[in-house]
């Protein structure tokens, strides 16, 4: 039996542990009518790095005029893709894909998977910024980026935040932990489709890069409705923060995507 398997996550989005990208040379052009162009078939390392758009600790000021300050933050993640094209990919994402290498050439290209991270786990902020290798990806163009939420590492929190908003008097402490059913995309899985990537395709050694956005995800929060509580409050659905920053969570370009050549 073949080294390289594709072992893809089965419906429902559940990270499978050992899980390898493996994609055979001599791949040909996308098999599915809907997806254009072709790649060259190549298998190539990736490695990737996680990333946040703000430190813990340092200030920035909301586009409300809010400074706010983050203390902690948490992402839940199972794999990441970089997809061919981001509509190439949902049905045959949800299938288990078993495949050896050079056997039934063009499946993996059909699932529109270009190149993966599987298996990341809980990626603490605290600890800067998450990077590995082992990664694998196969040559050719990309347009989207891919993000499943690991639903289990955290009881099914998938997303935990704490910080400060700076008022007249004293700051107003914030938290929130979302759970991996607010973030359920129409497949019926944690993810989101779709994320801008700021590369044009994957080459051998590539490197991937996931950058979170928590000053898009606070952007629009009126803090000024939330009430002033010694022990922090959560932003719940009573005063429309939690549907806020639920929604900012959604968006695509609250997870942006960079791939590079080494």
């Amino acid at each position: 039996m073949h080294r390289r398997q594709v072992l893809a996550a089965l419906a429902g989005g559940l990270a499978l542990e050992g899980l390898q990208l493996a994609l055979g040379a001599g791949l040909g052009s996308v098999g599915l009518g809907a997806c254009g162009g072709s790649t060259s078939g190549q298998l190539v390392d990736v490695t990737t790095r996680v990333s946040s758009t703000v430190a813990l600790g340092e200030p920035w000021t909301t586009p409300r005029g809010f400074s706010v300050v983050l203390r902690r933050l948490r992402v839940a993640i199972a794999s990441l893709r970089l997809l061919e094209e981001d509509e190439a990919a949902p049905l045959a994402a949800r299938l288990g894909l078993i495949r050896e290498a050079q056997a039934h050439p063009g499946h993996v290209e059909d699932a529109g998977v270009m190149a993966e991270q599987l298996s990341l786990g809980v990626i603490d902020f605290a600890a800067g910024d998450w990077q590995a290798s082992g990664g694998h990806g196969i040559e050719g163009p990309v347009s989207a980026g891919y993000l499943a939420f690991d639903d289990q590492a955290l009881d099914g929190v998938v997303i935990e935040l704490e910080g400060e908003v700076a008022t007249s008097t004293e700051p107003l402490l914030f938290h929130a932990r979302v759970r991996g059913e607010e973030l359920m995309s129409d497949h019926g899985a944690p993810e989101i489709w779709g994320c801008p990537v700021d590369g044009a395709s994957v080459e051998d050694d590539a490197r991937l890069a996931l950058i979170v956005d928590p000053r898009l995800w606070l952007a629009d929060l009126r803090f000024e409705m939330l009430p002033m509580m010694a022990e922090g409050v959560e932003l719940s659905g009573h005063d429309g923060s939690r549907l806020s920053l639920l929604a900012a969570l959604r968006a695509p370009n609250a997870w942006r995507f960079t791939l590079d050549a080494p």
